[in-house]
């Protein structure tokens, strides 16, 4: 690069120092989530991955009676119940472990918790002020967790 005398200059201080890498470091609780996290993805990419091994192991007729069979079966399935659940669509719908609970997220930013077997809300959750995007029961625990556009 030529400068205003005609010199060659071989760049600025500032742009070498900012391809420079840096470290910083974080708390061990970090370190710690990201292995969990990191141990918890590897252990599913496995499982996914043996999973599909076997599908593809699996002889094309074989995998089209199976689909077949489900097939059938679902033509037989009937409404048992049906609930309006809130003025706006809903986003997600989940059960709980034990199939004692369902959760249900709503565009209107409504998370409602129902009996399974009666269909009576027993929570409802207006924390959010746009719609849910998604929701899920916490493995461990009777929680749920919502995320939403707000």
């Amino acid at each position: 690069m030529q400068t205003g005398s005609g010199r060659a200059d071989s760049g600025s201080d500032s742009e070498s120092e900012s391809d420079d890498e840096f470290y910083t470091r974080g708390p061990a609780t970090l370190k710690s989530a990201r292995l969990h996290v990191a141990a918890t993805s590897l252990v599913a990419s496995r499982d996914r991955l043996r999973v599909a091994q076997r599908l593809q192991q699996t002889p094309i007729e074989q995998r089209k009676q199976t689909l077949a069979a489900y097939y059938r079966q679902w033509q037989n399935v009937d409404v048992i119940a049906s609930e309006v659940a809130d003025s706006r669509p809903l986003s997600g719908c989940r059960f709980s472990r034990d199939g004692k609970l369902i959760a249900s997220s709503s565009w209107s930013g409504t998370v409602k918790i129902w009996d399974a077997d009666t269909l009576q809300v027993l929570r409802t959750c207006r924390e959010h002020t746009d719609r849910v995007t998604g929701l899920d029961f916490h493995p461990d625990t009777q929680m749920t967790d919502a995320s939403a556009m707000d």
